[in-house]
């Protein structure tokens, strides 16, 4: 697993105010981040729009890179979060795999968090965490599989179906039409020339 999933999993939980600040701070984070580069924001302009000062951010976030990891790490648990509750309902009858692709593309700010040009790829890996174990047993269900193959194809459906959705992102496609593709490929209903 993730060093930072096990960290953020073991850290002593926030009393009410800290929640609330720590909330502050990844709020104005947003906003800003909204209206300028990642790369060109600072610990200095998140702390005065959360009305926060130096030691109270690095009470809850050790750098802007901290910040960022955190934000993606929300985005991906609010992903699993939901892809868990509608597996759970039968609303979706696809795989893990599919319904959490279904789920991050209609929550805009995961889109924003784990596909955009900034993303460090926390968000990513816990997504590829939580999808692996039960993905990588399914996979080995099929007769003469080994466990190294279970675990390749599943990154190659992971890695390759990400790298659709980082695409379609970045060039603003149709939600359908990148689910539609990402289906094509990970039923095997395309063929390739090579």
């Amino acid at each position: 697993m993730n060093p930072a999933v096990i960290k953020a999993k073991t850290a002593k939980p926030l009393d009410r105010r800290a929640r609330r600040t720590r909330q502050a701070i990844k709020e104005s984070f947003a906003a800003l981040a909204a209206n300028q580069p990642l790369p060109d924001l600072t610990v200095k302009e998140v702390m005065e729009r959360a009305g926060v000062n130096r030691a109270t951010f690095y009470a809850h976030f050790s750098n802007i890179e901290g910040l960022e990891r955190a934000m993606e790490t929300d985005a991906a648990e609010r992903v699993i979060e939901r892809a868990t509750r509608m597996r759970e309902s039968e609303e979706h009858r696809e795989g893990d795999l599919a319904v959490a692709l279904v789920c991050l593309l209609d929550d805009r700010d995961a889109c924003r968090w784990l596909l955009g040009p900034q993303s460090l790829g926390a968000g990513k890996a816990l997504l590829a965490d939580h999808l692996e174990w039960k993905s990588v047993q399914q996979i080995l269900a099929i007769d003469g599989m080994t466990e190294l193959r279970a675990h390749c194809l599943f990154d190659y459906a992971f890695e390759g179906a990400f790298g659709v959705l980082v695409r379609c992102h970045r060039q603003a496609a149709d939600p359908r039409e990148t689910l539609s593709v990402i289906r094509d490929l990970l039923t095997g209903t395309l063929t390739f020339p090579w």
